[in-house]
């Protein structure tokens, strides 16, 4: 009964969530451009209070960092056990 339960809770959070999946992360009008490459596979973004930008280069062992203030990309750390 329990599994049920829990079951159908997750049917109704899905379709209630489902139509919000497909709304659009950019402003409607906005364009993609291209800040950086070189790259060999990156995952992993995160944001800090000031809205700089971290992710990860795993292949090439680094943490970048993109400066939201200075608009500029650069590596937050070489070596990261990646």
């Amino acid at each position: 009964m329990m599994a049920k339960t829990v079951a159908i809770a997750l049917a109704v959070v899905a379709a209630a969530t489902a139509g919000r999946a497909q709304d659009g992360i950019m402003a409607p009008g906005a364009e993609m451009t291209k800040l950086a490459s070189d790259f060999r596979f990156t995952e992993g973004p995160a944001a800090d209070a000031k809205g700089d930008i971290y992710f990860t280069d795993i292949p090439n062992n680094r943490i970048l960092k993109w400066s939201i203030e200075a608009g500029q990309l650069s590596t937050f750390r070489e070596d990261s056990g990646g």
